[in-house]
């Protein structure tokens, strides 16, 4: 099976001090923009940025309520 994820930024990014270093940052950052646009797509299946945005903010609840005291996860 193929993933992918679309991401698009300014060409620039790297030497922006700004600019998102994770992955869930620069989700974060285009949320706004592309909601309903696909962000992974995997055979038939696609999310949107806003579900993988809410799909994340979920699964980084349930880890923080599983280990609320790990400093790195």
């Amino acid at each position: 099976a193929h993933h992918r994820m679309h991401t698009s930024t300014r060409s620039d990014s790297f030497s922006d001090p700004a600019a998102p270093r994770f992955v869930h940052e620069l989700v974060e950052r285009l949320v706004p923009d592309l909601r309903d646009q696909p962000a992974v797509v995997d055979g038939s299946r696609t999310l949107t940025y806003g579900q993988l945005d809410k799909r994340a903010d979920a699964l980084a609840h349930t880890i923080g309520q599983q280990a609320p005291d790990a400093p790195v996860i």
